[in-house]
């Protein structure tokens, strides 16, 4: 992930894609785990996935799907924690988290941006909170 912005740069001027029409799909420290958020543009807040990406694209408008993974105990931690396992629980959560996932792009493509963020920040579980 660290280096995606290679790949992707690759990816969308061979399929000749505009940077505003790509939805690029990631995890997010600052969303708990199973969270899913939509953003439009914005900042990398230290998501190096994300630096690459910018400097390869040349810009921040580009769809997000923000996938909450939860945060470590300790900021020292960080690397550690998004390069570990996920837990047992997590893991059986993993399925239909994809799914709304894949449910939020697929929205995305279909309705916009403003129609899947209204439908899909309007929950009030996330399908993590459902299967526990």
């Amino acid at each position: 992930m660290n280096l995606s912005g290679i790949a992707v740069q690759k990816l969308l001027g061979y399929f000749r894609i505009d940077l505003r029409d790509a939805i690029i799909v990631h995890d997010d420290l600052d969303l708990p785990f199973g969270t899913i958020r939509l953003k439009q543009g914005g900042g990398q807040a230290g998501h190096k996935g994300l630096i690459s990406l910018v400097a390869h694209l040349g810009g921040v408008d580009f769809v997000r799907v923000r996938f909450g993974i939860g945060r470590p105990p300790r900021k020292e931690m960080v690397e550690g924690y998004v390069l570990s396992p996920f837990s047992p629980d997590e893991m059986r959560s993993l399925p239909g988290l994809v799914d709304e996932a894949a449910e939020t792009v697929t929205d995305i493509l279909l309705s916009g941006i403003a129609a899947a963020m209204d439908k899909h920040h309007g929950k009030r579980q996330t399908v993590a909170e459902e299967g526990s």
